[in-house]
């Protein structure tokens, strides 16, 4: 039999586990998972036996969501009644050349576990990581063909900048993971490098090895000079540098008119779930409206987000040829998006969400100021969800707007910085001497459930 004060002590720490629990609120099912969340996943992934080879690349993580009737149910359910629902992380990992998939459990984060593994045996690869973009970019550098090019050229190695391109397929099967390195002259007044392509120069890389496999330099074409390229204010000229329109103002008294409870976002008749994934961007999910003759709540969205945005240049020349980027799945929209400025991409009545991914390594990356809620105004007062993602030369604002007549809508501007060519052939398009654009093509895909 216990002792008095034992007995006590017992019951004091039962009563203050049951309270404690009771009180902290149980996390939604479709929320990301946290920085701790992706810390358990690399360390039960690395201390798994299942994958011999080392290194292992990490190149996406994600929440492997629940079945939409557990999630549905575990919504509906009133809080004390409501289950947690296990917490699973899909990953797609590289190791011994082989591209790997994990699912792991990490509804307790000191024992994660791997609940299944398998290997991806069929065509394509995984997004590219940061890491692996950095140290493909650097191989020219050392490379004497590429050198000696540079050198034929006038140019040293600091006046250019090289980016890594994603390769179409053309029928030839290649076990490899194959990238093109394409190169543009940095130096001089101009922000606008894409302006200046180092045509006729390109690299062939093996993305796993990190060794370059091919080189070609037609010599074909001259550098495009930098004058009148730039974009900035006040570098541009005509018509672009006239006088600047008196800046608008935001004001709301009653405050922002919409709030944020953890990633549940309320704004007059709307509440929806948002989320953040690495390869996706933002998430949306569990959207509903309210009737107000009916008095309920009637569901208009389970989950969206853009699933690809496909870029096809349709230009025969050997150096676009092959440009036909996958921006969502070989660069990823979540990786590739950068911070919001404050009263410069949203209004002063703008609210911000981080979000989290993993670097090659696997360790949790913070993305800040990700994600922006905000009302409009043009016609009609409108709550817009953004996000912002630079891929290559491209600008993709991505925005959900809902409106109070029940409807939700995705729009995805995009602003370009000219890849230009400085050749006229019958396939791309001369603004002026010396400078061309390719004809391209943007197909978005959008997941709607």
């Amino acid at each position: 039999m216990y002792p008095p004060l034992v007995l006590v002590l017992a019951i004091f720490f039962t009563v203050a586990t049951t309270i404690a629990a009771m009180s902290s609120p149980l996390p939604h099912p479709l929320d990301l998972l946290s920085p701790t969340e992706l810390t358990a996943v690399r360390s039960a992934v690395l201390a798994s036996s299942l994958v011999a080879s080392r290194p292992i690349s990490f190149h996406y993580v994600g929440l492997d969501e629940p079945k939409k009737p557990d999630v549905l149910s575990h919504t509906n359910a009133a809080a004390a009644a409501a289950a947690i629902l296990p917490r699973r992380a899909f990953v797609i990992a590289r190791a011994g050349g082989l591209s790997h998939e994990f699912y792991v459990d990490v509804t307790n984060t000191s024992a994660p576990r791997v609940v299944s593994h398998g290997i991806h045996d069929g065509p394509g690869f995984p997004m590219f990581t940061t890491e692996e973009q950095v140290a493909a970019r650097q191989l020219s550098r050392e490379y004497p063909p590429f050198r000696e090019s540079m050198r034929r050229c006038g140019l040293a190695l600091t006046d250019v900048g090289c980016g890594v391109f994603s390769m179409g397929w053309f029928g030839k099967n290649e076990a490899r993971r194959l990238a093109k390195v394409q190169c543009f002259v940095v130096a001089g007044g101009t922000a606008n490098y894409y302006a200046r392509p180092l045509e006729g120069v390109t690299l062939l890389v093996d993305v796993k090895k990190l060794v370059i496999v091919g080189y070609r330099d037609r010599a074909a074409y001259s550098v495009p000079k930098d004058e009148g390229t730039d974009y900035r204010a006040g570098k541009a000229g005509p018509p672009f540098n006239g006088a600047v329109p008196a800046p608008g103002v935001v004001v709301q008294p009653e405050g922002k008119g919409f709030h944020i409870d953890g990633h549940i976002v309320r704004w007059a008749n709307w509440e929806f779930h948002m989320g953040f994934d690495m390869r996706a961007g933002t998430v949306i999910s569990m959207a509903s409206v309210h009737d107000a003759d009916a008095d309920l709540w009637r569901r208009v969205l389970y989950r969206g987000f853009v699933s690809e945005i496909f870029v096809p240049y349709m230009d025969p020349e050997e150096e676009s040829y092959f440009h036909t980027f996958m921006d969502a799945s070989e660069y990823g929209l979540g990786v590739s998006a950068v911070p919001l400025q404050p009263e410069a991409d949203c209004p002063a009545n703008a609210a911000y969400m981080d979000g989290y991914y993993v670097d090659a390594d696997g360790k949790p990356v913070k993305s800040e100021n990700i994600i922006s809620s905000i009302t409009e105004v043009r016609p009609d007062v409108t709550l817009v969800v953004r996000m912002v993602v630079t891929v290559g030369n491209y600008d993709y604002t991505l925005d959900w707007e809902f409106k109070t007549v029940g409807l939700a809508y995705p729009h995805i501007f995009c602003h370009l910085h000219t890849l230009c060519q400085s050749n006229v052939n019958a396939f791309n398009y001369c603004c002026c001497k010396g400078y061309c654009s390719t004809i391209i093509d943007h197909v978005e895909y959008m997941n709607i459930a």
